[in-house]
This record gives C-alpha cells, sequence and structure tokens, in this order.
C-alpha cells in the first residue's frame, strides 16, 4: 500500500469516528434537558434566555421564552410582548448555544414565570 492510500484511510477513519462522536454527544445533550422543566440558555452574544428548551442540531426549538431587562429594578419578560410580536417559538442556531441549565421550579425565575402565567 503506497503512502497517499494510508493517508487517506487514516483521515477517513478520523472522519468517521468524529461523526459518530457528533451524533452520541448530541443524543445526550437532547436527553438531558427535561421537557416539563425550564432552562436558562446561555447564548455567545451574551443573551441569557429562560424556555423550554428542545435541543436539536443544527437548529433548536424555545418555547413559553423569557428574558431579563433592566439593571436597577430587573423583570422578567414574556417573549410577545415586543413591538412587533412575535408568535410561536423561538429558533435558535446550536452554536450560539454556549451552555444551558434546567433551573428549579422553586427558583426566583420559576416563581415569577409562574406569577406572569
Amino acid at each position: 500500500m503506497n503512502k497517499f492510500v494510508k493517508i487517506l484511510l487514516s483521515v477517513t477513519l478520523v472522519l468517521i469516528v468524529s461523526v459518530v462522536l457528533v451524533v452520541v454527544l448530541q443524543k445526550q445533550l437532547k436527553s438531558s434537558t427535561k421537557p416539563n422543566n425550564y432552562q436558562a440558555v446561555f447564548l455567545s452574544n451574551g443573551q441569557v434566555l429562560f424556555g423550554r428548551l428542545d435541543y436539536q442540531n443544527p437548529v433548536s426549538h424555545l418555547n413559553s421564552v423569557y428574558y431579563i431587562t433592566g439593571t436597577s429594578t430587573p423583570q422578567l419578560i414574556k417573549m410577545g410582548s415586543e413591538q412587533y410580536s412575535p408568535v410561536g417559538q423561538m429558533n435558535i442556531n446550536s452554536l450560539d448555544i454556549l451552555y444551558y441549565q434546567d433551573i428549579s421550579s422553586t427558583g426566583a425565575v420559576s416563581k415569577a414565570i409562574t406569577n406572569t402565567k
């Protein structure tokens, strides 16, 4: 076997292993969210959104979206009350999600969400 064929086989093997690894990790990420819980979603642009995350690749979906405005007296705002009146779920490029966490139903954000319903 010549050198070119060995290199080509090595590159192919690395690509196959990479694809399998990505698929396995995506399934783990998707299964790690609890459908009845709210998640805090931290985005690459510095925004933090709260909602029910359906993590998918390449586009994730966030339902029942809330965000915090204000610094001196922070307020939790439900997405949809903006001037342009967005409806439905928010679609987010999954590459823009730095990380997310389930939030406790007894925490301040969950209680504020319950009070805004």
